[in-house]
């Protein structure tokens, strides 16, 4: 029995010591517009190239930096180049700057006066190339230059230079967030499903029309319901909760409803989603929106698809 005791104690000690031995795994907060410290126009020839925003933050004794592309999907089709360049007046030089180099598809290479091996983090969902490193060589105010090429060419597709990590965030970009097929509902059950459907979000939970319109509102994010003015779609948002939220909407320039070419002949179809749309309440609209290339009374706004789907 001693013997049994001795041997699970020593069992104990030995599970404990590996514990104690185990790396701590990356764990990051989310991030913020607080660690937003540049933001680019879409102005790069090809998508996997095209620097949207750069953060840049200190996650305990790391140097995080993350930036945002266009559309990292298209980055398999083609080789791209990210190059970010870190600048300190403390221990980086210069003529010799620490230069992390993310090809798409080869190992990350750094170079730099000290050996350091960042750990890089590409995630296609959200078109995000991450970057984290020890910051025990690097001061208190890095600067760093990001550049992305598109092999073999050797002037920067795009670039971001002189970003601070101890600078403020930009002021924040205009963004209207733009929704067509937003509420289609030729049968009752569509309707109710694209209103308010369950086990229809990307995580598996309730998803719709609803839950943009509610949080439109609460957080006074302005929206843009492209193609709502149609008949069945005013007559089914009509019955399952009625127009005071849209003109509610409406009232604080949190809603853009233009009006609808939804069929041929499109001054016809025009002319039903007006009738509709008066019936309820709602007021004209001064845009207009065409699903397809189709031709449309003269107009100062329109909505379009684009027929180049990269940008």
């Amino acid at each position: 029995m001693l013997r049994f005791c001795f041997l699970i104690s020593l069992l104990l000690l030995l599970l404990l010591s590996l514990t104690a031995c185990v790396a701590p795994a990356w764990t990051s907060r989310p991030w913020e517009y607080g660690d937003v410290r540049a933001l680019d126009a879409p102005d790069a020839p090809s998508p996997p190239v095209d620097i949207l925003a750069v953060y840049l933050r200190r996650n305990a004794l790391d140097i995080e930096i993350r930036v945002d592309l266009l559309d990292l999907d298209q980055a398999e089709k083609e080789e791209y180049l990210l190059q970010v360049m870190l600048w300190d007046g403390q221990q980086l030089r210069q003529a010799t700057p620490l230069v992390i180099t993310i090809p798409a598809t080869r190992p990350v290479r750094a170079s730099g006066p000290f050996p350091i091996t960042p750990r890089v983090v590409r995630d296609p969902w959200l078109d995000t190339v991450t970057i984290r490193l020890n910051a025990v060589h690097l001061g208190r105010d890095i600067r760093v230059d990001v550049a992305t090429f598109l092999p073999p060419g050797r002037e920067p597709a795009d670039r971001v230079t002189g970003v601070r990590l101890n600078a403020l965030p930009p002021p924040r970009a205009p963004l209207l967030l733009a929704f067509w097929d937003s509420f289609p509902a030729v049968t009752p059950a569509q309707a109710l499903r694209r209103w308010d459907g369950a086990h229809t979000g990307p995580g598996g939970g309730r998803h719709g029309l609803r839950y943009v319109l509610d949080n439109a509102e609460r957080y006074g994010i302005p929206v843009a319901l492209l193609d709502l003015r149609t008949p069945s779609s005013l007559a089914a948002f009509n019955f399952l909760t009625g127009t005071k939220q849209l003109q509610r909407l409406l009232n604080r320039r949190l809603l853009m409803l233009p009006e609808v070419a939804y069929s041929e002949p499109a001054d016809v179809a025009l002319a039903f989603g007006r009738r509709a749309s008066l019936a309820r309440g709602l007021p004209s609209s001064p845009f207009l929106y065409a699903p397809a290339d189709r031709s449309l009374p003269l107009s100062v706004n329109r909505f379009l698809p684009m027929t180049e789907d990269t940008h």
